[in-house]
């Protein structure tokens, strides 16, 4: 059980109600303050945990993650936790447009006409716990096993809770609010005020993982934040290309000197080798592709040197015959689930190299 600074049980109720609030905000100076007001009532142990919810994740995107809750799985649960028929809550969802303002009104319909119980109302820490368990809930039986466990956190959660219960595992929080905004937020209360957001956006960018940032924020402050390095295993979310219209306003930009490179059509990753001897594929959106490349890293494994390396590349199908790049399409063709040996064989692929991030303990994103 999470303790709060008067010693009170952390409820997720106070969680669902600053998310009420934000979701009826609109300003950004608003939106900022509300969030601040929660972190500053949330305990230190748990704001990484706060931070990720209102995220509206559990883990970070790279980890792969995922609830696996769709929406009519989800709407059975609330039919079960509200005690009426499954069409009854399809037929609300209907009627609102969204299954979070369904399983709030009709828990709070159930609740009417048969009062709650005494231990109503969901703890932060055994919500997220409980989602944990939703996500990793694989194999014969899975379902069964999801729908059981969100329905035990539906059976006992408020209407409010229930609200945003339903839309933090079918995706959809819809706060109004971004990564930015935490930043500023986590800034404001724990950073000495959002002049300080810059240091924990860079942290953010170079881990992809808001509870590592606000875990190392609370408990090392912001000093601590500011000798974040980047680490093998935790991608550098991508920096983005900017279009101009012309090359003088390109140097410009650079302050008069620029390198150039070709712009090869293919799919970006970036490839970690951790201490461990693994390698792992991300994409840009931060997704893991090593099963789908085989190949590729097979060719990094005996290719590169250092035992720990972080490395950003374009990969490209080639012809072996001709050595003659192929086209965008069938690079896009290796992305499946199935047949991979196949077409390992049928579109070989190679890897063009611009960046290196990281090597045995080295950070190189801060040079030049």
């Amino acid at each position: 059980m999470e303790v709060g600074w008067e010693g009170a049980p952390v409820r997720y109720e106070i969680v669902a109600e600053a998310y009420r609030d934000l979701e009826q905000a609109s300003a950004r100076l608003v939106l900022i303050d509300r969030l601040a007001q929660l972190f500053a009532q949330t305990p230190d142990s748990l704001l990484p945990t706060v931070a990720l919810l209102s995220q509206g994740q559990i883990a970070p995107d790279f980890t792969g993650i995922e609830l696996g809750l769709a929406e009519r799985l989800a709407a059975r649960a609330v039919a079960q936790a509200a005690g009426v028929p499954g069409e009854q809550a399809l037929a609300r969802v209907r009627q609102t447009g969204d299954l979070g303002l369904a399983a709030e009104q009709l828990k709070g319909e159930a609740t009417v006409s048969r009062p709650a119980s005494p231990d109503a109302g969901l703890e932060v820490g055994h919500v997220f716990d409980t989602l944990h368990q939703v996500a990793a809930a694989a194999g014969e039986g899975s379902q069964t096993r999801k729908l059981d466990l969100f329905g035990g956190l539906l059976h006992r959660a408020t209407p409010l809770e229930a609200r945003y219960l339903v839309r933090t595992v079918t995706g959809s929080l819809r706060l109004g609010i971004g990564t930015a905004t935490i930043l500023d937020a986590l800034a404001e209360v724990h950073a000495g005020g959002r002049k300080a957001r810059p240091v924990l956006e860079r942290a953010y960018n170079i881990c992809s993982d808001l509870g590592l940032v606000t875990k190392t924020l609370v408990e090392g402050g912001l000093a601590a934040v500011e000798g974040m390095r980047v680490r093998p295993g935790n991608p550098v979310r991508p920096m983005l290309a900017q279009r101009l219209s012309a090359s003088d306003e390109i140097l410009g930009k650079l302050g008069g000197e620029c390198a150039a490179e070709y712009k090869y059509d293919g799919m970006r990753v970036q490839a970690h080798r951790t201490s461990d001897g693994g390698l792992e594929l991300f994409t840009r959106r931060l997704e893991r592709v090593s099963g789908q490349f085989p190949d590729l890293v097979a060719l990094l494994e005996a290719g590169l040197r250092p035992r720990e390396a972080i490395l950003e590349g374009e990969i490209v199908a080639i012809d072996p015959a001709s050595g003659e790049l192929r086209p965008f399409q069938e690079v896009m063709f290796r992305r499946r689930k199935y047949g991979i040996t196949e077409a390992v064989s049928d579109i070989p692929v190679s890897l063009f190299c611009f960046e290196l991030l990281y090597a045995d303990g080295q950070d190189l994103t801060r040079l030049p």
